[in-house]
């Protein structure tokens, strides 16, 4: 059932973690020792050290604040979810996980819930929109795909629906993250100026070990090459959708577009 794969795990912070005592007994102790190396007087320590201080603890603070509200957000929402039993719960739902995607939160778990109750509330296409994002940030998993064929099964009155052929045929653009291909795309980029680099410098070779390096940097260039036009068109085109979905995430009203569907054929 497409409700059940919620995730409805332990809340992670993705902006990183948070400062603990240890962390900040070491920080600060960092800060004297510069300050002494610096051979700063001890009033213009105490006033720098002061400042510090009050500035780590309120940046602490204010973020500790915003992941306890972020937290309670996530489990409003799962709660919600949990308990639904009508359209208009689980659009309910889906508001929360939206709040989490305005307060700057983005993973992919939460992406998926989120297309998840849009799907069980009836806004198909948002759904296939929150599903399709959560792919740029995990890649293709078996809850995306599923929940992608149930959003386009209840957008298509179809029962027996098939993702399209272009998701099969470019198939390292729709299962590898985003991170992880621009990632590629650099090394196919370092890789042809390895190549490029042992052409230039081939004359300070001798005969016996040139025809070995000229293989060995065409290699380089052709497989740089391949690498970086196949991955960097992927991450440009994913940067682009990224940047057009952030800015229709915006403004977006959730509504079960299959009553509105009912309605105006009425």
């Amino acid at each position: 059932m497409m409700k059940n794969q919620v995730t409805s795990g332990r809340w992670q912070v993705a902006s990183g973690e948070c400062v603990n005592s240890t962390n900040l007994t070491g920080f600060f102790g960092n800060i004297r020792r510069l300050f002494i190396s610096l051979r700063l007087s001890q009033c213009t320590r105490r006033y720098l050290s002061g400042a510090i201080t009050v500035l780590v603890l309120l940046l602490t603070t204010t973020s500790n604040a915003a992941s306890d509200v972020n937290r309670f957000i996530w489990d409003q929402a799962n709660t919600q979810m949990s308990h639904a039993t009508k359209s208009d719960d689980y659009l309910k739902a889906a508001e929360s996980y939206n709040r989490l995607l305005r307060n700057g939160i983005v993973n992919a778990p939460l992406l998926i819930n989120l297309g998840t109750a849009l799907t069980m509330g009836g806004d198909t296409v948002n759904a296939q929109t929150a599903f399709e994002r959560a792919e740029l940030y995990s890649g293709t998993t078996p809850e995306i795909k599923n929940g992608l064929v149930a959003a386009l099964a209840r957008q298509t009155n179809k029962s027996d629906i098939e993702l399209p052929w272009y998701r099969t045929a470019f198939f390292w653009h729709f299962d590898t993250r985003a991170r992880l291909r621009i990632i590629i795309a650099l090394i196919g980029w370092s890789l042809l100026w390895v190549g490029i680099l042992l052409y230039l410098i081939r004359n300070r070779y001798t005969q016996r070990d040139l025809q070995y390096i000229l293989t060995l940097s065409e290699t380089c260039m052709i497989t740089g090459a391949l690498i970086l036009l196949i991955f960097s068109a992927s991450s440009i085109f994913t940067l682009i959708q990224e940047r057009n979905i952030r800015s229709h995430w915006a403004s977006v009203q959730f509504a079960n577009t299959a009553t509105s569907q009912l309605e105006g054929d009425q």
